[in-house]
């Protein structure tokens, strides 16, 4: 980084990894932090993107950070943290506590608007509540006495009164990853030959049967073959061949 953004900048990329610990955001990984530049003397750190509580969300509460540190991931990191981050951005132990204050202030603040949207939108409960549960434990690792200590965090009244929130059904997250985009491709009549329970995102796809054979659409096609663990039922196989 050019000398004189270097500072901002790491004092941007604290932010953002406190944050990640705050939000339990276990999408914070390389991919998802980029530069600006226009040239070797001109870069800065991009704004932060991709930035979510992964885990307010079925199947992915035990992910851990999608970055380590000293060979370390966890969301219980200890002072190791603030120390890390002295000594690669030279932001010192006193400005990490005043980002982490921020941090907290913004994270009380914003709760309420989770709570408005748990209230207005039936499907959201849940996932709200496990978003809520997430930032207050998120929040008060950071603050504890074994990594920043800071004193006990005053959060908004927004955190109170939040029952425990369902256990997640693994085995319907399991079978049904994709479902209802199927359901509505076959609502509006474009998914006409959909078969199976399986789907992953924009590369999936649904097949029966327990071989299944995908060409990529280059001039020079590479087959790709995966064989499902069980013929007896509809399964999906994704591959993806890059060169």
């Amino acid at each position: 980084m050019p000398g004189g953004d270097q500072r901002e900048t790491f004092q941007k990329l604290t932010t953002i990894l406190l944050l990640t610990y705050a939000l339990r955001n276990a999408d914070c990984h390389s991919k998802n932090l980029a530069l600006l530049y226009t040239s070797r003397t001109d870069a800065r750190l991009a704004p932060a993107y991709d930035f979510f509580t992964t885990s307010a969300y079925e199947g992915y509460q035990n992910s851990p950070p999608g970055i380590s540190y000293m060979g370390r991931k966890t969301w219980l990191p200890g002072k190791p943290l603030g120390t890390f981050i002295t000594s690669i951005f030279g932001i010192s132990q006193r400005e990490q506590k005043e980002i982490l204050e921020r941090i907290s202030d913004a994270v009380a603040d914003t709760a309420p608007a989770v709570r408005e949207v748990m209230k207005s939108l039936a499907g959201f409960k849940d996932t709200g509540k496990r978003m809520l549960v997430a930032w207050s434990e998120g929040v008060s690792v950071l603050r504890d006495s074994r990594m920043y200590g800071l004193s006990p965090w005053k959060s908004s009244a927004a955190f109170e009164g939040i029952s425990d929130p369902p256990k997640p059904d693994f085995k319907y997250v399991a079978t049904h990853i994709c479902d209802s985009i199927k359901r509505r491709l076959r609502a509006d009549g474009s998914g006409d030959g959909l078969q199976g329970e399986f789907g992953i995102g924009l590369l999936s796809f649904w097949t029966v049967g327990e071989r299944t054979k995908k060409l990529a659409s280059r001039r020079r096609p590479h087959p790709v073959s995966c064989v499902c663990p069980s013929p007896s039922r509809s399964a999906m196989c994704a591959a993806v061949r890059r060169h």
